[in-house]
């Protein structure tokens, strides 16, 4: 009886190292996966970021040259 209570002991022991080290692995395949989705995620910001400055001075300078043409025209 004792013999099998080690022998259990022993499987659980050697599934629970089997799991962390499962966990880890995950573990560093997502941290993998965070540092490679981070520059992406920040480059698309930079580049929407950019993207509605550049839209916002095209809109200013129709926007001028707009008003320009209607002075010409009066």
């Amino acid at each position: 009886m004792v013999h099998d209570v080690q022998n259990s002991q022993e499987g659980l022991s050697l599934r629970m190292t089997a799991m962390e080290y499962q966990l880890a692995d995950i573990n560093r395949e997502l941290s993998a996966l965070v540092e490679f989705l981070r520059p992406n995620r920040i480059l698309k910001n930079a580049t929407l970021t950019t993207s509605a400055i550049i839209n916002s001075n095209d809109n200013a300078i129709r926007r001028r040259c707009n008003a320009m043409e209607v002075e010409v025209e009066s």
